[in-house]
């Protein structure tokens, strides 16, 4: 079991690849009665993947992790060679106030697993959600403009990472109605039941103030051509503009001088 640090997890200078290197360097760092460790690309493929059949290029790229990650401070380490250093196992533990429990065999389980060309990327992603879980309630409610906003990754993207993770069962996803202008519900796979049971009875809720402008914004960016959105938001889009004319209607039947400025249907569709 491990316990990483929030701040790295959500540190927007850190790569997947490089998250995923501070697991494996810790997870190999773990056992009884050890103070330091030999950080070094092989040992931490090794705990990865179980073996270290990559090509030197890999194992360089590994080694470029292990250095920003020193460099960073998320270790403390006397350098001992080219990417190679001898790490004191206490300062693994001193880089955060928080940390997320994660359990190695999962992580393993994203980088043996049929996940696309970014699985460092959905390794990132899984324990992005973790870290947006509150504790006491057990699951989560960020959008995906949030977790892009740690990655700098497309929504459609995110999208699809967490579609692997679902289909791993590694986290729950509760959608509500794509017409009910709430985010969708984030947990622990373990944990779908306690989700299940404070959403599947939820009423459907009316658009805040901060919904109408974030649907508006995102219609905006797709009538200008500047951004594509997945299914389950574009629905929620579609849905927002249809109700926002139907009200415009019949405002302008009431007074024939508003300007109802209706939303473009044809676009979503």
């Amino acid at each position: 079991m491990l316990y990483v640090p929030t701040n790295l997890i959500q540190d927007p200078e850190m790569t997947g690849l490089d998250i995923a290197v501070w697991c494996f360097m810790r997870a190999d760092s773990l056992g009884v009665d050890k103070t330091c460790n030999y950080v070094y690309a092989p040992n931490i493929l090794c705990q990865m993947y179980g073996h270290v059949d990559f090509s030197p290029t890999y194992f360089t790229k590994i080694g470029k992790s292990i250095e920003k990650l020193h460099d960073a401070g998320y270790f403390n380490g006397k350098k001992v060679g080219i990417y190679r250093y001898i790490a004191e196992n206490q300062s693994f533990d001193n880089n955060g106030e928080y940390f997320r429990q994660v359990d190695t065999s999962d992580l393993r389980k994203i980088l043996n697993s049929n996940c696309g060309k970014h699985p460092y990327e959905v390794l990132r992603q899984y324990l992005l959600i973790l870290t947006s879980i509150n504790i006491k309630t057990k699951y989560s409610e960020w959008s995906l403009e949030r977790f892009a906003a740690y990655t700098g990754r497309e929504l459609q993207t995110i999208s699809g990472y967490i579609r692997f993770l679902e289909e791993l069962q590694l986290i729950y996803v509760f959608r509500h109605s794509a017409f009910s202008y709430v985010m969708n519900v984030y947990s622990r796979y373990e944990d779908r039941g306690v989700v299940d049971a404070a959403f599947s009875n939820a009423k459907k809720l009316a658009p805040t103030v901060n919904d109408k402008r974030r649907f508006s914004q995102m219609y905006n960016q797709i009538k200008a051509g500047n951004r594509e959105y997945p299914p389950e938001i574009k629905a929620q889009i579609l849905e927002y503009c249809i109700k926002e004319n139907e009200k415009r209607e019949k405002l302008y039947k009431k007074n024939p001088k508003y300007n109802k400025k209706l939303f473009d249907i044809s676009l979503l569709t």
